[in-house]
C-alpha cells in the first residue's frame, strides 16, 4: 500500500516536472491565456523601431497586410514573390518597385497616425493589394 502511494506520487511530480519544462524553455511556444500561441499566426505582434520588417508581395496580396509598429524609423526587406511586377507605394507618393523574384531594402518612418500603402500597379490595388501600417493607438481604436 505504501509503495502504491510512493508511485502515485512519483508519477505526478513527473507530470508536474515535465508540463514545467515544456513551458518555460527558452524556445518553447508562448503560453497566453493557457492557450499555445505561435506568434508567426497571429496579427498583433507589435514591431519596434529598429526591428527588422519583411513584407512579401504575390499577385494580388502583401503579406503581412497588417503591421503594428511604434512610431519611428524602419528599414527591412521588400520580396516580390509574384510572377508581374509590384511595388509599395505609401500614401505619400514614396515607391518602392520590385521585380518579379527579387528584393529590395527599404527605409521608411511610421508617423503617429500609421501609414496606407497599396501596388500602384494599375488593377492592383482595387484587385486588393493594399494594406496598412497601424500604431498601437490607431490600432486600439478599431
Amino acid at each position: 500500500m505504501q509503495r502504491r502511494a510512493l508511485l502515485r506520487a512519483s508519477t505526478l511530480t513527473l507530470v508536474a516536472l515535465s508540463l514545467g519544462v515544456v513551458g518555460c524553455g527558452p524556445d518553447g511556444p508562448d503560453v497566453v491565456g493557457g492557450q499555445i500561441v505561435d506568434v508567426d499566426d497571429t496579427d498583433d505582434v507589435l514591431v519596434r523601431p529598429g526591428d527588422p520588417v519583411r513584407i512579401t508581395m504575390a499577385e494580388f496580396e502583401f503579406d503581412p497586410e497588417e503591421i503594428i509598429a511604434e512610431p519611428g524609423e524602419y528599414s527591412g526587406e521588400l520580396v516580390n514573390e509574384g510572377a508581374v511586377l509590384h511595388n509599395l507605394t505609401f500614401a505619400d507618393g514614396k515607391s518602392f518597385p520590385v521585380p518579379p523574384g527579387e528584393s529590395t531594402t527599404i527605409d521608411f518612418t511610421v508617423p503617429e497616425g500609421g501609414l496606407r500603402f497599396i501596388c500602384s500597379v494599375e488593377g492592383h490595388e482595387a484587385a486588393g493589394m493594399r494594406g496598412e501600417i497601424q500604431t498601437p493607438e490607431t490600432h486600439d481604436n478599431d
